[in-house]
């Protein structure tokens, strides 16, 4: 009797491991893999005061669910314009992503004393050398058009390279040897998805 019951515990300790060890998706159908999503190609359009591609430009960039990296030329007031910069996205809404960038925007400038009307102070980059911050918001679909508001701020890392000019360098020198390396920007783009992201 004491044999019949010390077998009947041994089968029981071993249905337990067994049950333990066996995953538990083998008791039911397996669920179709989730299909894997590729990163989403886009072309934008945006204007800005003072942005990374200057008053107009034209981009591409390539998206993930949470990183976007893009590049683009444009021009500006002083010349043409190119720029690179990574975002990070932020899903608040399925319609509404918050974003911070940071990238880098290369091209020529021309800082100029603010409301001055009469001979200005002048400072003259022949290629200015920006590192960007921005923050923005995504509107719309993410396979399809979206409008992103941004707002700013860059600083020249050349500064050196940049020259008083014009028949005001000595004011230039004096009174503004350190204005003009800084720059607020303002923008927004149009993006459209021309690969589904699938």
């Amino acid at each position: 009797m004491r044999s019949i019951e010390n077998a009947a515990r041994g089968l029981l300790r071993f249905l337990f491991v067994a049950a333990a060890l066996v995953p538990s998706g083998a008791w039911a159908q397996e669920s179709p893999a989730p299909k894997r999503r590729w990163p989403t190609l886009s072309v934008d359009a945006q204007v800005g005061l003072g942005a990374p591609l200057g008053l107009a430009g034209v981009g591409l960039e390539v998206a993930g669910d949470w990183l976007v990296v893009g590049a683009g030329v444009g021009v500006g007031v002083s010349g043409p314009q190119m720029a690179a910069t990574a975002r990070c996205r932020l899903r608040l809404h399925a319609m509404i992503n918050l974003t911070v960038g940071a990238g880098a925007s290369a091209g020529p400038y021309e800082w100029v004393e603010p409301f001055i009307f009469d001979d200005p102070a002048r400072k003259h980059w022949d290629i200015a050398v920006w590192v960007n911050g921005e923050i923005g918001l995504e509107l719309g679909s993410p396979t399809g058009l979206r409008l992103r508001p941004f707002v700013g701020i860059g600083s020249i890392l050349n500064r050196q390279a940049g020259a008083c000019v014009g028949d005001t360098i000595a004011h230039c020198k004096g009174a503004h040897s350190g204005d003009g390396f800084n720059l607020p920007f303002v923008g927004v783009a149009v993006v459209y998805a021309v690969g589904s992201g699938e």
